[in-house]
């Protein structure tokens, strides 16, 4: 029942009637040709321009749109498509079952808000509408098939690449050229990183992102905002003062040294590999190594830390000592990449072009490319940290034994990271977007946005079956065949539905024992999996995908199937909240069509050995050890299902408390620092004059009223000049002496160029600054936060030390930037010029 006090309930009627408004208008626009259709967009705009609200033109402008759309696509938009748009003009989340038409809902909303993006008479004001989906495959095709009906009503529309496609333009000319359109496609990843590189430029030209990001509508809301809430997008840089090549030799070292090659080791490094950690190490007599997956611990025998330290080849120019340790971390990651990281499953090749070799002659080039576990898909620019990758790359390179290229990774630190929290907060007007399934509570705790359900457009048939429980996976995998077989015999189609690509292994293994037919979609080819999804409802077709892959493509039942019964949608196993679940049986009984799902889970499956591996459930797994037919105890059931609400539950819990600690630290500190560089970066000559003169005057307050600071600055004034009789004028004083310190530095008699190479090393010391404030905040979340206490109490305290490192980043920042403008040939840190205190220590890194 519908809780009359919802977004949904107290709306209902006002949207219904929007829709009944586009209704009565449709025959009107019906008669217009395509240039009058094409015109009503500069009309709706004058219209706001002179003071009407979007809802004021609201039905006219839907109906103009629905008529581009019949013209241009040969499609009539339903009225529940209508409703959804008129809904999302309220910056909520459009709840609208699988198979109903969001593309079409992307349409008609991205009018609406493209109309408000661009109705300043001032075109250099205007903003561009963001459609953003959950891959690039889905981008691609939906601006391929909707620009005919942008272009008709004289909009504008691009898409977004990761890489460039146009190749009479650069990459980022090409990039820069689609952000200024009025509506722009691609995927919410391809913009995030975009906007994090545009606060890393030196020159304002060479931002991509040149309109305002006025609005954002997100296509599968709940994978981009809630299932990826917590992982930050991570943007990589070299790490700070060690020479990647150096790191490079040292990595590709490591990988013949593990594999018994180019003369450094008779023999390839052993290594036992173990699930679970045992504190025994008898096996470090026989083994170089012992690795422990589960916990991911590796022990190195006495004799591998004795060749290792006894190693005398250098790679760095670092001190003997500091060398060992770093080629013992090399070693460590070598063995990780040969025995825990697998092709093909944690990682694959992918093609990265070609690449000239030293003869000149062409020689081809692959990247490594990370995958998730869960949904098989392909994780562009997501790398291994801690030294992981480049030990990967290394291995991979030395395997190839120079048939092809492996691009290599230099050691990475993060220079700049944003969560999708966080990202659609840099929206003018907020976000908007669609879900087969929405979590209506947490869009609102995290996101403050609304939901408003969608009725479908004709009533579901499909039927939901009871799931049967059994006492093994074995059992489990065994009832899905004979499920399978059955639908086989008739001709019925199945799509199971999987939760990791291993899940799809296992049950793939039984299909094959039987001989069952099938195709496999692990989404790690988005067009391919589109393809693939697209017949899973045809006659006898049999198809295994993990849960995420071919979102966003509609299946259609083939000839007869709806007679059979329609589509039979098979869960192997539950996920870790019911909406994922729901999103796998709305690929079922779409638009009226009948359909079928069923659930099946065992004792062991993941979730319930997470939840419950205790003795209780030890019991009741030994008590049904031998039974191969369905569990039908009630309480043993109960405890099956309270699997889900209570891993439901805590991963709501940690998304609740890590976008709280994102917006009330990270956000915030970020924010700041990107406008100060903004500030930096589109400063006149004259505007970055006064901009360090204000810098001077703030940084002179602090240092006076903090007296025992007085020495930071003695390197650039005469302090004892400064006083007066009665210290009245102490602080003018030293303000007034920094400020024509300044002006008399010797790079001012040629101000304009020096300028320019100021505001280039300001913007430097501002980002190595930030680079370091987040390795700093990423080690005090590991030491406060990730102990796994969430309580007020951690997050405060947190926040108050977060804060405290911000303030002095700040300082160390002001310092630097005042020692740039007066000494440009100072090196801070080179000096003795404090009472006894290190100077390295207090005004941050040295620098040559």
């Amino acid at each position: 029942m519908e809780d009359v006090f919802s977004y949904t309930s107290l709306n209902r009627k006002r949207i219904n009637n929007i829709c009944e408004s586009v209704n009565s208008l449709s025959f009107k626009y019906a008669k217009f040709s395509d240039k009058e259709l094409s015109f009503m967009t500069e009309k709706f705009r004058n219209d706001l321009r002179n003071g009407s609200k979007i809802e004021d033109i609201m039905p006219d402008a839907l109906a103009v749109c629905r008529e581009a759309i019949r013209r241009r696509l040969g499609l009539n938009a339903y009225n529940t498509q209508i409703i959804a748009a008129a809904a999302m003009s309220d910056n909520i989340i459009a709840e609208m079952k699988t198979g109903e038409g969001k593309t079409l809902v992307q349409i008609l909303s991205s009018y609406l808000y493209a109309l408000m993006a661009t109705s300043d008479i001032d075109k250099s004001k205007w903003g561009s509408v963001h459609i953003l989906t959950a891959n690039e495959y889905l981008a691609k095709r939906d601006k391929e098939a909707n620009e005919k009906v942008f272009n008709l009503l004289g909009l504008s529309c691009s898409y977004v690449h990761e890489k460039n496609v146009n190749v009479s333009l650069s990459y980022r000319e090409n990039k820069i050229k689609a952000y200024k359109s009025d509506i722009v496609y691609g995927t919410a990843k391809t913009v995030a990183f975009d906007y994090l590189d545009d606060n890393h430029v030196k020159n304002k030209d060479r931002r991509f992102i040149n309109r305002e990001m006025y609005h954002a509508i997100i296509d599968e809301a709940d994978q981009i905002l809630l299932d990826e809430a917590t992982t930050p997008l991570i943007l990589s840089g070299s790490m700070p003062g060690i020479n990647p090549i150096d790191n490079e030799k040292l990595c590709k070292w490591a990988a013949s040294f593990v594999e018994g090659k180019n003369g450094y080791r008779s023999r390839p490094i052993t290594c036992k590999v173990c699930n679970q950690f045992k504190k025994e190490k008898s096996t470090l007599y026989t083994e170089d190594a012992i690795l422990f997956k589960d916990e991911m611990k590796l022990f190195l025998s006495d004799g591998l830390y004795k060749e290792i330290y006894g190693n005398v080849d250098k790679f760095t120019s670092l001190s003997l000592q500091e060398e060992s340790f770093r080629k013992e971390m090399a070693i460590t990651n070598a063995i990780l990449a040969k025995f825990l990281f697998e092709k093909g499953k944690e990682y694959i090749l992918t093609d990265a072009g070609y690449k000239k070799d030293y003869n000149g002659n062409l020689i081809k080039v692959f990247d490594i490319s990370l995958v998730n576990k869960q949904t098989g898909r392909v994780m562009k620019k997501t790398k291994y940290e801690d030294g992981i990758q480049e030990a990967i790359e290394s291995r991979e390179e030395l395997l190839a034994d120079g048939k092809y290229i492996i691009n290599k990774t230099s050691n990475r630190v993060d220079i700049a990271k944003i969560t999708y929290p966080d990202f659609a907060r840099l929206y003018k007007t907020g976000i908007s977007g669609m879900t087969g399934t929405s979590d209506i509570s947490e869009f609102k705790d995290i996101y403050n946005l609304e939901t408003y359900v969608v009725p479908t457009n004709k009533k579901s048939n499909r039927d939901d079956l009871e799931r049967e429980v059994y006492s093994s996976k074995h059992y489990k995998y065994i009832a899905i065949v004979k499920e399978v077989i059955d639908c086989i015999k008739t001709g019925r189609p199945v799509l199971i539905g999987t939760i990791s690509v291993n899940e799809s292994d296992e049950i793939c293994k039984y299909f094959d024992e039987y001989k069952i037919q099938y195709q496999r979609l692990d989404a790690k080819n988005d067009e391919d999996e589109a393809l693939k999804i697209s017949k899973a409802g045809q006659l006898g077709m049999i198809t295994v995908a993990t849960n995420m892959a071919g979102r966003g493509t509609d299946i259609k039942l083939g000839k007869g199937v709806n007679e059979l019964g329609g589509l039979y949608v098979i869960g192997v196993s539950k996920n870790s909240n019911r909406r994922i679940d729901n999103q796998l049986k709305g690929r079922s009984g779409r638009q009226g069509d009948n359909g079928t799902t069923k659930y099946f889970q065992s004792l062991d499956d993941e979730i319930v050995l997470k939840r419950f591996g205790n003795s209780k459930l030890a019991f009741f797994k030994k008590y049904y050890e031998d039974t191969s037919s369905k569990i039908t105890n009630k309480g043993v059931l109960k405890i099956v299902d309270d699997c889900q609400v209570k891993e439901e539950s805590l991963e709501k819990q940690y998304r609740k408390h890590n976008n709280e600690i994102e917006e009330k630290v990270f956000s915030v500190h970020k924010n700041k620092i990107y406008e100060q560089r903004n500030k930096v970066l589109n400063a006149s000559p004259n505007e970055l004059l006064h901009i360090i003169f204000g810098i001077i005057k703030s940084y002179g307050v602090y240092i006076c009223d903090h007296e025992k600071e007085l020495y930071k600055i003695k390197h650039l004034i005469n302090i004892s000049d400064c006083y007066d009789k009665d210290n009245l004028k102490f602080k003018e004083n030293v303000i007034k002496s920094l400020g024509r310190s300044f002006q008399n530095s010797k790079g001012m008699s040629d101000t304009l160029v020096y300028i320019e190479e100021l505001r280039s090393k300001i913007l430097d010391i501002i980002d190595i600054y930030y680079i370091n404030h987040i390795l700093n905040l990423e080690e005090l979340e590991k030491s406060i936060i990730n102990t796994g206490d969430f309580g007020y109490d951690a997050i405060k305290k947190y926040e108050r030390t977060a804060n405290e490192l911000f303030n002095d980043m700040s300082l160390y920042i002001q310092n630097e930037i005042i020692t740039y403008a007066i000494r440009p040939d100072f090196v801070l840190g080179m000096y003795n010029v404090s009472d006894g205190n290190d100077m390295e220590d207090d005004l941050g890194e040295s620098r040559s």
